[in-house]
């Protein structure tokens, strides 16, 4: 059961049927809500949503986190004594797609000589987005051969929060690129902007983005989301972790970023050591272990 909703259905047919099921959390869906401001603002609806929450964890044979924070949680008793099955399992990165390598000559040939920053994804509550780009702008000012790759759907949104910084056009490249795609681009990016808000909700979560950049050798600069997502940044040692997003942090890491430039495309010794230090936690052959065995666990139970 993905999530929370599926997860009250998986919940009726177990209570019914008798069906186990493996709860695979994604994060604090309830607490998400609260924190956006959008459900749960009555008392009595609250109530219901986290009794509902409590016996979704209670009637679960096992569960799947994203984050260790979150596991560490459920293990401690914040849904009820914990006494069952419980694996972190992240957002995986299959390996063979998502490799490390020169850029191909039909992926922005004009971009290979540069120092590429790279933001990927969507522009919504939980990036830190104008820290993030100021963050680039500061590079960009930095040094005349870099650049600001976007690759968003929001193309539109990314334009005018561009402008409203005055990052030069000529710096910078929105594109609106397929997920077949992806990987090919982040062979052209040297350092992958993960700036993120830090709400309780988020100890439970683990950006996609984090495994695809580890594998294609971008080195992450990082802050927020929960201390698992950071914590597996300073293992891998390619990268950057804020303590802060103050302005003097943002520009901190923005020197620092000019003065190690580009990451090399043929031998990159810190790539590669970063690489066998996360991939072991965060190969798509991992997930699939992972859950295989949780499987066999639970048929094995129910036997």
């Amino acid at each position: 059961a993905r999530s929370y909703l599926a997860g009250g259905v998986a919940m009726a047919l177990q209570r019914t049927l008798g069906v186990p099921y493996l709860f695979d959390i994604r994060g604090y869906w309830v607490d998400e809500r609260i924190e956006d401001g959008r459900w749960f603002t009555n008392p009595v609806a609250l109530a219901a949503a986290r009794r509902t929450e409590r016996a979704m964890f209670q009637h679960a044979a096992g569960v799947v986190s994203l984050a260790q924070p979150a596991a560490d949680d459920i293990v401690a008793g914040r849904f009820g004594a914990w006494n069952k099955p419980i694996k972190v399992i992240p957002t995986c990165v299959d390996a063979e797609e998502f490799a490390a390598g020169p850029p191909g000559p039909a992926v922005a040939p004009e971009l290979h000589d540069k120092l590429v920053i790279g933001y990927i994804g969507s522009l919504n509550a939980s990036y830190r987005v104008r820290e993030s780009l100021q963050l680039a702008k500061h590079v960009l000012e930095a040094r005349d051969d870099a650049h600001l790759v976007c690759l968003t759907g929001q193309t539109a949104e990314m334009k005018r929060e561009l402008d409203a910084l005055r990052i030069p056009r000529l710096q910078r490249t929105i594109k609106r690129v397929p997920h077949s795609e992806i990987a090919a681009w982040m062979r052209v990016i040297d350092w992958g902007l993960l700036l993120l808000h830090e709400p309780f909700a988020k100890r439970g979560s683990m950006p996609t983005k984090l495994a695809e950049f580890f594998a294609t050798g971008v080195r992450p600069v990082a802050y927020g989301c929960n201390a698992d997502v950071v914590d597996w940044v300073r293992r891998a040692g390619s990268g950057i972790v804020l303590d802060a997003c103050t302005p003097r942090a943002l520009r901190a890491a923005a020197t620092e970023i000019a003065t190690r430039g580009k990451r090399p495309r043929d031998v990159d010794v810190v790539g590669d050591e970063a690489r066998r230090v996360v991939m072991p936690h965060f190969s798509v052959t991992t997930g699939v272990a992972r859950y295989h065995d949780l499987y066999n666990r639970l048929i094995s139970a129910k036997r």
